[in-house]
């Protein structure tokens, strides 16, 4: 058996904004396919298996990237050394940095009917490769960071309701922090000292506010 599966996270800021997403995008799929909203991450396993037991050809993530990340640490925890379907990422999430780096645009539910409309008239999909990044020996995902990127990221999502323009404001907040020596500065940009190895070569103990490694070209 084959086919497309979808994943969507009903706690990604679209999905709460549009609840009823889910059965928007299970309508689009029809008998096609299905629409699995995993609560938590024993649950999402549950799901990632019975895609590769039914050799699920696309699998749509409709979320941002912390359920790009989740999702596909699951996958490549369930598949083992079996190869991954095609991935389509459907802006489910607040940020979508992964897809905005790799061009993707369009609201979920357009995405998604184009991606089903294409793989059932035979019709090839636009595909790109990106390495995955194994992070601590068991996480996976496009995108690392220390330092600045987990720290911004905090502040960003403390208090109001996280948004474009809240970043923004934060990104110019931090820099008039830097410039004053301020709390906000200290909090984000303190840097730390590291070590670390590329390509088998130490780099020499140093200090540095950030780490951010990739293999998507944009961050946002």
């Amino acid at each position: 058996m084959s086919g497309i599966g979808v994943i969507t996270n009903p706690r990604s800021r679209q999905n709460r904004r549009n609840p009823h997403l889910a059965y928007r995008l299970g309508y689009i799929m029809g008998e096609k396919g299905t629409v699995d909203q995993p609560k938590d991450l024993e649950a999402l396993d549950d799901v990632v298996a019975g895609f590769r037991d039914r050799n699920v050809e696309v699998v749509c993530i409709n979320g941002g990237d912390g359920t790009i990340h989740k999702t596909l640490t699951a996958m490549v925890k369930a598949y083992g050394d079996k190869p991954l379907p095609k991935i389509a990422l459907l802006k489910g999430g607040t940020m979508n940095t992964v897809a905005h780096g790799l061009g993707i645009k369009g609201r979920p539910a357009e995405l998604m009917a184009s991606t089903l409309a294409k793989y059932h008239q035979g019709d090839p999909l636009p595909t790109t490769r990106r390495w995955l990044l194994k992070v601590n020996g068991e996480h996976y995902g496009f995108l690392f960071g220390m330092g600045l990127v987990p720290n911004f990221l905090k502040e960003y999502y403390t208090g109001s309701e996280p948004s474009p323009t809240k970043g923004l404001w934060l990104v110019f907040k931090t820099v008039v922090s830097l410039l004053m020596g301020g709390p906000l500065a200290k909090r984000v940009v303190t840097p730390s000292k590291i070590r670390a190895t590329m390509d088998g070569r130490i780099w020499q103990d140093r200090m540095v506010s950030t780490i951010v490694v990739g293999s998507v070209d944009d961050i946002g």
